[in-house]
């Protein structure tokens, strides 16, 4: 009976032995020192940025132009300062006197036929100055008119003494390159006399300065503006003066006309520049001759008619037109009007070159 509860304690103890354990949860290892853990959060959508608007530049304030104050009334130029003066320089246009220096500088410029049927050139000089301008010749009774109508001092180097008489007689303030004004001129001997008589014109402005007749101009303009409608296109104008025939070349790259005399390009004798007006005007009138008194005899001066009126042409812009032309007083520059419908003609900035010719050398001159 021992022995059987011996053996009975035996089984029980070995069926415990290799019972099996019970399990148990792993505990979770420690996280490393500094490292946090968490569990995987809910994504949470991030804020849409604010866009931010993009940079532009500040508007750069464009400047105000400069106010024109003043501007030249033979050209039409602005000017920064009131304009001075005019100074008419008779010219020489004799063969032996080209090319001639200067007249590219001019602001404006008559061509007039003489006794002799050469042309004498009157170029009036207001917004440059050149250092050389000549050859400077004799004055003529066309300067009984352009003195007054451009308020101008006249530059010559003599005249007859009919001449001379009628301009001092008219009020003319006159300055003789080898007279009261011979400090502001001289001879160039390279050339024979009597083409050879220079001038400066800041020199001129000292000797008037010094006389009194230097001060602004108070001389009515000539028109400027746009091209008035109604031209036709023209490339060149010829004008048969009887010793010397003048073309006029329209030229596109520069919009203005090349001048040829002679067949030949008319420039200037310092710099070689092509003279070319930007207007052109061939302006018609009555020539006669007019018997002057002298001191010892009666002297014939080709005179003209500046003041009733009468045809013209004007050529600017690669464009003519057939016109009238006026002036209204003895003061006041001449005025070109449309022949067709009456309206004032403007002429364009720049240099002007006025071609006085009478009615016989008008009914030849050439257009196209």
């Amino acid at each position: 009976m021992k022995a059987s509860r011996s053996l009975v304690l035996a089984l029980l103890w070995c069926l415990a032995c290799t019972r099996s354990p019970a399990l148990v949860a792993p505990t979770p290892p420690l996280p490393a020192p500094g490292t946090v853990t968490a569990s995987s959060p809910t994504p949470v959508q991030s804020p849409t940025p604010t866009p931010r608007p993009t940079p532009t530049a500040a508007p750069t304030a464009t400047p105000s132009p400069t106010p024109v104050l003043y501007r030249s009334p033979l050209s039409g130029q602005a000017l920064a300062t009131p304009p001075p003066r005019p100074l008419a320089v008779q010219i020489d246009n004799h063969p032996d006197a080209r090319p001639q220096t200067g007249l590219t500088d001019a602001d404006l410029v008559y061509e007039t036929p003489t006794e002799a049927q050469l042309t004498r050139l009157t170029a009036l000089f207001q917004t440059r100055a050149p250092e050389v301008v000549g050859p400077v010749r004799s004055a003529r009774l066309v300067d009984l008119a352009i003195l007054p109508m451009h308020d101008a001092v006249l530059v010559y180097s003599g005249a007859a003494q009919g001449v001379t008489q009628a301009l001092l007689g008219a009020g003319a303030e006159l300055l003789h390159a080898e007279g009261n004004a011979t400090p502001a001129g001289w001879r160039d001997w390279s050339r024979s006399m009597p083409h050879n008589l220079y001038v400066s014109v800041p020199a001129l402005r000292e000797v008037a300065t010094e006389l009194g007749w230097e001060r602004p101009t108070a001389a009515s303009s000539l028109l400027f503006g746009p091209p008035a409608p109604g031209g036709e296109p023209a490339l060149y104008v010829v004008i048969p003066y009887a010793q010397g025939q003048v073309e006029f070349r329209y030229d596109r790259a520069s919009n203005r006309y090349r001048r040829w005399v002679d067949g030949a390009p008319h420039v200037d004798a310092r710099s070689n520049e092509p003279v070319a007006p930007a207007n052109v005007v061939v302006l018609v009138t009555e020539f006669w001759y007019r018997e002057l008194p002298a001191r010892w005899t009666v002297e014939q001066s080709l005179d003209l008619d500046l003041s009733s009126g009468g045809e013209a042409w004007l050529l600017r812009d690669g464009h003519v037109y057939r016109a009238r032309w006026e002036r209204p007083a003895e003061r006041e520059p001449l005025r070109l009007l449309d022949a067709r419908t009456g309206q004032p003609l403007p002429l364009g900035e720049g240099q002007t070159w006025i071609c006085i010719v009478s009615p016989e050398i008008a009914s030849r001159v050439e257009v196209g």
